[in-house]
């Protein structure tokens, strides 16, 4: 899959663990999602998210991807 394609608007690529700081940043600055969806993010449970998969599926079929405004990460 060609994640560009994703979007005309927003530079998209796959993001990884050399992202972590940007991703954690992102997610702590919508604490409302949280309040409905705990419990908070941390580093931890992005890491296990990057790298859960379901029955069946392997690292091939998992897209972890970033929208991202000029330089900045604005979706996940």
């Amino acid at each position: 899959m060609d994640v560009n394609s994703l979007s005309q608007k927003f530079y998209v690529r796959k993001l990884d663990e050399n992202d972590l700081d940007i991703i954690f940043d992102l997610c702590c600055g919508n604490p409302v999602f949280y309040q409905y969806h705990p419990p908070f993010v941390t580093k931890e449970s992005i890491l296990k998210d990057m790298k859960a998969l379901p029955s069946g599926k392997s690292y091939d079929d998992k897209f972890y991807v970033g929208f991202f405004e000029k330089e900045s990460l604005v979706a996940i």
